[in-house]
């Protein structure tokens, strides 16, 4: 986890610096991951030309990963903000408050009827609605959206954003490569190793190899005729492993691998 987090606060950290290039940092399942102070980017990284990009599925998300305190500093740093349908109550609640309410103005009239004869009336009320009302939010279709915007000659926008055409082309057929084909790739291979290999000279054994297996020797017991090595005299009597002699770190010399034409017993068991 703690190189996951460093992995992005450095070049995070080096972007957002004066003088840098335009970029982008774009999230999306944005509560899945956690960078430490990452409030603070939209708003500091709007003056060094940086676009943050933090896509959710819901507020809800957010608000569980990371507290309602954290969650709405995120969102009071995003100055362009997107809201698809929410099926969340409150999350519908939130988005119909961000786009207010307006005056209604309602007209009565009313009609009384006496001994002294017909009377009208007329009356006239306010009511504030909902400019857009959170049972709208919660039954948006498919590609339709809501939100604010920064800048621009709307402040604010109800659309439907069609999906656009697909560029992606068909991947084409792989090559069929036939038995022939593979066999001399196979042997290409093969001699390609055998090439290597035997580029490669043998290692010597350093020179003291000999002084050292010589104070082995004089430190080693004497074997007995069963190969075992004997016992000290006043220790414990207990079965020794085989004594094993040891030059120093040779290395062995390179084998090279058989014909590079397989043959066919040996083209069986490589494949």
């Amino acid at each position: 986890m703690e190189h996951f987090v460093r992995m992005w606060a450095a070049p995070l950290k080096r972007m957002n610096t004066p003088g840098q290039r335009p970029s982008v940092v774009i999230l999306d399942e944005a509560p899945t991951l956690f960078i430490p102070n990452f409030q603070q980017l939209p708003a500091t990284g709007r003056s060094n030309k940086i676009a943050t990009v933090y896509a959710v599925q819901d507020i809800s998300q957010m608000v569980g990963a990371f507290g309602r305190e954290t969650s709405e500093m995120i969102l009071g740093s995003l100055s362009n903000q997107f809201f698809g349908r929410s099926t969340t109550p409150e999350v519908a609640e939130r988005v119909s408050r961000m786009f207010g309410r307006y005056d209604q103005e309602y007209t009565g009239r009313s009609v009384s009827h006496s001994d002294n004869g017909t009377s009208f009336s007329q009356s006239r009320n306010v009511q504030q609605r909902d400019r857009l009302e959170a049972q709208a939010v919660m039954r948006f279709e498919q590609g339709e959206f809501a939100g604010i915007l920064a800048e621009g000659s709307h402040a604010e926008f109800r659309r439907y954003f069609a999906a656009p055409t697909s560029q992606g082309q068909p991947i084409q057929p792989f090559k069929r490569v036939s038995e022939t084909d593979t066999r001399q790739q196979f042997s290409r291979i093969k001699e390609q190793v055998n090439q290597v290999l035997a580029s490669v000279p043998p290692q010597e054994a350093p020179a003291d190899a000999g002084h050292n297996r010589e104070q082995n020797e004089r430190k080693a017991p004497p074997a007995q005729p069963d190969g075992r090595a004997t016992a000290a005299a006043n220790g414990p009597t207990t079965a020794a492993e085989p004594v094993r002699r040891s030059d120093g770190p040779t290395k062995p010399t390179p084998r090279l691998l058989p014909p590079a034409q397989p043959e066919p017993e040996d083209w069986q068991n490589f494949m």
